[in-house]
């Protein structure tokens, strides 16, 4: 979604790209340990003895993998394909618009009023 709102507000998409790469590498990597300091060791220093959650790490890093590390995997694989089979100038005119319009559409509820118009 970054690099949607960074295309409509027309700004540097490789610098955007880089950004977004970067913070999903961080996260791969450093959000399971975050969450299990957060859900096992902190609460123990509050006094919070039955809040504790029998939880490990590698339990944490298998959800960020599903849910952050596949989708980085498969962006980073479908960018890399397409380039080399159709060419970047393809990529950047037709295929990102029609990725673009994907992604608002897939955050627009059908009860809401959001419009989606075809990003150029």
């Amino acid at each position: 979604m970054v690099l949607v709102w960074n295309e409509l507000a027309e700004g540097d998409s490789d610098y955007v790209a880089g950004l977004v790469a970067m913070n999903s590498v961080f996260q791969v990597i450093f959000y399971n340990i975050y969450a299990w300091v957060f859900i096992t060791v902190l609460p123990t220093w509050f006094g919070f003895k039955g809040a504790v959650v029998n939880i490990g790490i590698g339990q944490i890093a298998k959800s960020v993998f599903i849910y952050l590390g596949i989708p980085f995997v498969a962006g980073m694989l479908t960018r890399f394909v397409v380039l080399r089979a159709k060419g970047e100038e393809w990529y950047r005119t037709r295929f990102i618009s029609r990725i673009a319009l994907l992604g608002l559409w897939r955050f627009c509820s059908p009860s809401s009023s959001c419009s989606v118009s075809r990003v150029t």
